[in-house]
């Protein structure tokens, strides 16, 4: 009986580590990606500053319907602060994804904290950040009880083994609900791009989007495997004792 345990065990511990050597691969192709978006949207920015770029300038034409405009109406505006200030936007969310990424990989070293204060649980977020991912993942109308129960009736009745449905965000693990929310903020840049007209500065935007999604259906896998290879004792109970 001792040896069947053992042998299991040794099993378990063969898996879980080659389940980390995974991660670790995919991790690194995921710090790759991210990387490489950041060092595609750098390279338009000598051609904006040597004027070589076919899209030097803006031109815009602000008159009413009724008005018959001349090219003296038209008005240009430089390109450069305008690709700057929506590089700063896209690039930070891919530059945290990346700070992300790397200290999972463990290349990066979070600083401590003296206490009272305590780390907290989204990983690199920023502490201003940290608050308003709580509420997020805690939010009341996020409850469990909101989500519905199992084996309830539509009328409200239910049977005698109805449980409660956890809500996907309270099961969410804390760093890819951090990650889920760069993914979302990474969205109005290309939406609004695309809702102006400018279609191929849009799709140019989205490969910040996509990026973003890559990790987090990455990571999302990930600790699916990582959960279901932990077995019971990744488990969390909610039992009450009399």
């Amino acid at each position: 009986m001792s040896s069947t345990v053992s042998q299991r065990q040794a099993k378990g511990k063969a898996f879980h580590e080659s389940n980390e050597k995974s991660n670790y691969i995919y991790r690194w192709c995921l710090a790759v990606i991210l990387t490489l978006i950041l060092v595609l949207y750098l390279t338009p920015i000598p051609e904006y500053v040597m004027g070589t770029h076919p899209e030097t300038h803006h031109t815009l034409f602000f008159a009413a319907t009724h008005i018959q405009g001349t090219h003296e109406d038209l008005v240009r505006l430089p390109a450069l602060p305008i690709y700057l200030f929506f590089f700063l936007l896209q690039g930070t969310l891919v530059a945290a994804a990346l700070v992300e990424t790397a200290d999972r990989l463990g290349l990066v070293k979070s600083k401590g904290k003296a206490f009272p204060h305590q780390p907290h649980l989204f990983g690199t977020a920023p502490d201003w950040l940290a608050p308003i991912l709580t509420d997020i993942r805690w939010h009341p109308a996020l409850a469990a009880g909101s989500a519905g129960r199992v084996g309830q009736r539509a009328d409200g009745g239910g049977g005698a083994g109805a449980t409660t449905a956890p809500n996907f965000i309270h099961t969410m693990p804390p760093r890819l609900l951090y990650l889920s929310v760069l993914l979302f903020v990474s969205l109005p840049v290309p939406l609004l791009t695309f809702g102006g007209g400018s279609f191929a500065n849009a799709a140019w935007w989205a490969i910040t989007t996509a990026g973003l999604g890559v990790v987090v259906g990455a990571e999302s896998m990930m600790a699916s495997v990582d959960k279901n290879a932990q077995g019971l004792s990744g488990m969390r109970y909610t039992y009450k004792g009399a």
